[in-house]
């Protein structure tokens, strides 16, 4: 199935909002993409305006979103490269005092950087935020609060 330009592939992830299908980008990098019924978008396009004027590496960005012919709404976002949080706890990765503070400190300016957009992201929990390769801290699930 196909909306918009944007091919649907296997769900990635499951959300209290429903599937993350994954997708590509119209420049081919990985994303996501998630369904929403007509007024279920009107309600949240708001919320998704302001985040598409986020540019905050700690905060996933929002890439594209575009209307079905059925008046569905599909939402696009970038595929955070790493690990969910929840997934590295007790593991080498977060043993070092370091490494845990580095991650607070980089959720709480992402929150910030969210905050400032008017956005209350609603779910922070370790499994909405992943850990680049790198270490970097990105939160993710903030399709609706």
């Amino acid at each position: 199935m196909e909306i918009n330009g944007y091919e649907l592939g296997g769900i990635a992830f499951m959300t209290g909002e429903g599937p993350l299908w994954a997708t590509r980008s119209h420049d081919g990098s990985e994303a996501l993409l998630a369904l929403f019924s007509p007024a279920r978008g009107c309600e949240l396009e708001e919320r998704w305006r302001a985040w598409a004027g986020v540019e905050h590496p700690g905060v996933v960005r929002l890439l594209d979103v575009v209307r079905h012919e059925d008046g569905r709404w599909a939402l696009i976002e970038e595929r955070a490269a790493g690990r969910p949080l929840d997934l590295l706890i007790d593991t080498p990765a977060l043993r070092s005092r370091s490494a845990r503070e580095r991650i607070v400190a980089e959720l709480a300016d992402a929150l910030l950087a969210l905050h400032d957009a008017g956005i209350v992201h609603g779910d922070i929990a370790p499994a909405n935020i992943v850990v680049s390769p790198e270490g970097r801290a990105v939160l993710v699930d903030i399709l609706a609060p």
